[in-house]
């Protein structure tokens, strides 16, 4: 290991020639290097020593490097003429399998704080390793850190933001980059001093926090979502909140979730809980109203959450299981944006109801081998099911919902089949045959178990669909949207 001494006399000579032989290494023909060479991003222990880890694919142990650390826009041609810019050099070797770790210390009363360059030369080496890296010295971390010590100030805070973002890794995090300026600033400052934030690494998440909340303020939804508005994920930085991000890619279709992030971006939230909380209502009710999932089953699991975000259940709870189940099937079908307008749509609905006004008797389904049925009602494990009515919202042919109830009199020596029965109806994958029968001893046809797997397996065709290439499919009879589909 060889530290460079910026004096004169000998000792300059001797390092003069080594500095030549580095430099010498960028000349060298590529055909001379015959393995290709990978390294780790550059990482700093405890003690403060710099490591860089890496491999010589297919190099023997034993295998030289040579190492040279410069400041960042510096060239190794620069070096000749200038030896103050070569910072450290080292020679290094590989073991049994090619790998090799570099590790040294960066001299404070040498080099100041800012971006350094580790190149890596040598006889097999094909083509050199550059890592970049920066560095912060002891003073200028102790200023940094001193700053949580003393009743800090916005200009200490905005100090952090701007003059010291990247020694202290805050552009790591790409959102902060593009958000960074006086709003976040007046966020994180207020934020920091209730939350009495008191080292650096809270301070950090609270920025990354901050500047994603920015993204949205700014509604700079390039950085929040992708053109399907699925979330980006930027999980290393804490955003955003695991729990939340899996609600919105498993519980919402496409339309609820940009609902969702339209509803929260271009506002002025100042902290990371208000926009938490908005993100969270909205995606509340989007998860009724435009559920990934067919059916209405999931509003009475929903509705038995923590938290409804303040919706009154009170009416709903006074209903019998049977108009519950009417008033989950059709607060699906109502559109809604907020709460209020979920609450004013289930008080209609639970009116209605009350008042005799929803549509209800009993009439035939289209049948399994007949339409293309999309959301059913069923009655929850533990209720009477001699003669199961289902209320029932179908797809007609216009892919529009049409509500009526069925009545399935026929599964009562069924038992052990019932519950699957009953499921299966109101997830729109199995129908009745008309006439308040399921017929559940007759034989399904080929059409009407392609159409059970498509439809228990995925979201239900539209009419927009390629005619198969099934010889006897006409490409306009009921199963064909689900031929098309299971050809896919």
């Amino acid at each position: 290991m060889l530290w460079i001494d910026y004096g004169k006399g000998n000792r300059g000579m001797k390092f003069n020639k080594i500095i030549s032989i580095i430099a010498a290494a960028v000349f060298v023909p590529c055909s001379v290097f015959a393995y290709p060479a990978s390294g780790n991003d550059v990482t700093f222990d405890a003690e403060g020593y710099v490591i860089l880890n890496g491999v010589l694919e297919g190099a023997s142990a034993g295998t030289k490097i040579l190492v040279s650390v410069i400041p960042d826009g510096a060239t190794m041609e620069d070096v000749l003429t200038d030896n103050t810019k070569l910072i450290y050099t080292d020679e290094i070797f590989t073991d049994e399998s090619g790998q090799f770790t570099l590790k040294f210390k960066m001299n404070d009363n040498r080099v100041d704080t800012g971006r350094y360059n580790i190149n890596l030369f040598g006889e097999n080496i094909d083509t050199a390793i550059t890592k970049s890296f920066l560095y912060t010295t002891a003073a200028d971390l102790e200023e940094i850190n001193g700053i949580f010590e003393k009743d800090f100030t916005k200009d200490d805070i905005i100090m952090l933001l701007n003059d010291y973002a990247e020694n202290i890794k805050l552009t790591a995090f790409s959102v902060f980059n593009d958000v960074n300026g006086d709003n976040l600033a007046n966020n994180v400052y207020e934020s920091a001093k209730k939350q009495e934030i008191d080292n650096l690494n809270d301070f950090n998440v609270l920025v990354w926090k901050l500047a994603y909340v920015e993204a949205y303020n700014q509604g700079k939804t390039g950085l929040i979502a992708d053109s399907e508005y699925n979330l980006k994920e930027y999980t290393e930085y804490g955003v955003p909140d695991a729990a939340l991000e899996e609600q919105f890619e498993k519980n919402i279709n496409s339309d609820g979730k940009k609902t969702v992030i339209e509803s929260v971006i271009q506002k002025d939230y100042k902290k990371y809980e208000e926009w938490y909380a908005a993100f969270g209502e909205s995606l509340f009710v989007q998860r009724i109203v435009n559920s990934s999932s067919t059916g209405y089953a999931h509003v009475k699991d929903i509705f038995d959450e923590e938290n409804i975000y303040g919706l009154d259940l009170s009416e709903y709870k006074t209903l019998s299981d049977t108009n519950k189940r009417k008033a989950e099937s059709k607060l699906v079908s109502e559109n809604a944006k907020s709460i209020e307008d979920l609450q004013k749509n289930l008080d209609d609905i639970i009116d209605d109801i009350k008042n005799g006004k929803t549509q209800s008797g009993s009439s035939g389904s289209s049948g399994t081998s007949g339409g293309s049925s999309g959301i059913s009602g069923f009655p929850y494990p533990g209720e009477n099911t001699d003669n199961v009515t289902l209320h029932v919202v179908d797809k007609n042919e216009n892919n529009e919902n049409e509500e009526h109830d069925i009545e399935y009199s026929d599964i009562e020596n069924y038992k052990w089949a019932e519950e699957a029965i009953i499921y299966l109806s109101q997830k729109g994958i199995v129908n009745g045959v008309g006439n308040g029968l399921f017929d559940p001893g007759r034989e399904i046809t080929r059409e009407e178990f392609v159409k059970m797997i498509i439809t228990a397996f995925s979201d239900m065709p539209d009419n927009n669909y390629e005619k198969s290439g099934f010889s006897d499919d006409p490409g306009d009879a009921w199963y064909s949207p689900y031929l098309s589909a299971a050809e896919d």
